[in-house]
């Protein structure tokens, strides 16, 4: 290789170099401009939540009066772009509780009071087979969470019932939380991909935080409320329990639901309420404690 080839591949190097150099500024510039859009979106975000707060905030101050008053405008709100989703199991098919009972009934688990309790909701005819099931989902985790019961005859009709259940499933997404004692994050991100494919999917957008957020902020004046009123001894809390129990999720979500969509249709929010309610229909028989609003 001459002297003039070497001379030109270093002019060749040192200016492909120099394009690399200007191609990453630029990248970097972009990035800088994408991340500066990005937070101004997700401080008008904020700007948004913080104004439907406050007319929420006045909403429960109207509507429960009955039940005091906390001022749920100190409640901090996060937003993130996590996506989230839980899933949630089916039990209106007549041939569950029919499996369950034989289960339940047979002479090896008599003595079981796993067993008992569940043969007492089987036979008893106020409720319905959904309700029946829910009792019985709500049962399970309570056992499931007791070492006493891990191990022996309750333990394994425990798995044998959870092996029926575990094929009716639904999967839906969060689209907010509550955390106690005082904080909401709404999951943004989750909410724009449920309603991207509507034909006003801005508008989608925004109604549906603002429920979400309504839905949130019940739960934080029930928990204040509820705070309030508890007996500091008592122990099993419906909001921080060892014990996990579906009828408390129930209770929860069901009234934060109802709240939300009231919310919606005092704001003329139509549309998002009207699908709620109809998820509420659709789902009824899974156990799914939105629907039980």
């Amino acid at each position: 290789m001459d002297h003039q080839m070497i001379k030109s591949t270093a002019h060749y190097i040192d200016k492909l170099n120099r394009t690399i150099s200007d191609a990453q500024e630029i990248i970097r510039a972009q990035e800088e401009i994408v991340q500066k859009r990005k937070q101004d979106v997700i401080q008008d975000l904020q700007n948004y939540l913080a104004h439907e707060r406050d007319l929420i905030s006045q909403s429960i101050q109207r509507d429960l009066r009955g039940f005091g008053y906390n001022h749920i405008e100190d409640t901090v709100i996060r937003l993130s772009g996590e996506r989230k989703e839980v899933t949630y199991g089916k039990y209106d098919d007549p041939t569950v509780i029919e499996k369950i009972s034989d289960l339940v009934k047979s002479p090896e688990v008599e003595d079981c009071p796993l067993a008992g309790h569940i043969r007492e909701f089987i036979d008893s005819k106020e409720f319905s087979t959904s309700e029946k099931l829910g009792q019985i989902r709500g049962l399970l985790e309570e056992y499931d969470s007791s070492e006493k019961y891990a191990r022996g005859m309750c333990g394994d009709l425990l798995k044998e019932i959870k092996k029926i259940l575990k094929n009716k499933k639904i999967v839906m997404p969060i689209w907010g939380e509550f955390i106690a004692p005082d904080t909401v994050v709404i999951y943004y991100q989750t909410i724009l991909e449920s309603v991207f494919q509507k034909p006003d999917r801005d508008r989608w957008f925004f109604e549906t935080l603002s429920m979400v957020l309504a839905h949130e902020l019940f739960h934080a004046h029930h928990f204040a409320e509820y705070q309030r009123y508890q007996n500091p001894r008592a122990k099993d809390d419906l909001w921080v329990s060892k014990r996990k129990s579906y009828r408390k999720d129930e209770l929860r979500e069901a009234l934060a639901d109802f709240y939300a969509v009231c919310w919606c249709m005092e704001q003329q929010y139509e549309e998002p309420a009207e699908e709620r309610y109809q998820a509420w229909r659709e789902n009824r028989y899974y156990s799914w404690p939105y629907a039980k609003a």
